[in-house]
């Protein structure tokens, strides 16, 4: 089994949520059979946990989802900016 917990943290609460918000729907409405994703929001943090059987799906999870979160992290430092 591989596993990771990965923490993004933000400014704010405010940008955690918008960030979250925009991620979490991909995120909880995935459905694979190798692995398991869950996201979690905590003040300023966002808290992904992936599970995985393989390596192979482990590392499409974990690239998958921190692309989300990168892109959705950019759009709003974009806006703000």
């Amino acid at each position: 089994m591989f596993k990771a917990l990965v923490e993004f943290k933000f400014q704010n609460k405010n940008n955690a949520k918008i960030v979250f918000d925009s991620v979490v729907p991909e995120i909880k409405n995935e459905n694979f059979l190798r692995s398991k994703s869950v996201i979690k929001l905590n003040g300023e943090k966002i808290l992904l946990d992936i599970k995985a059987n393989n390596k192979a799906a482990f590392k499409a999870s974990l690239n998958n989802h921190v692309k989300a979160v990168n892109l959705s992290s950019k759009i709003l430092y974009l806006e703000e900016w």
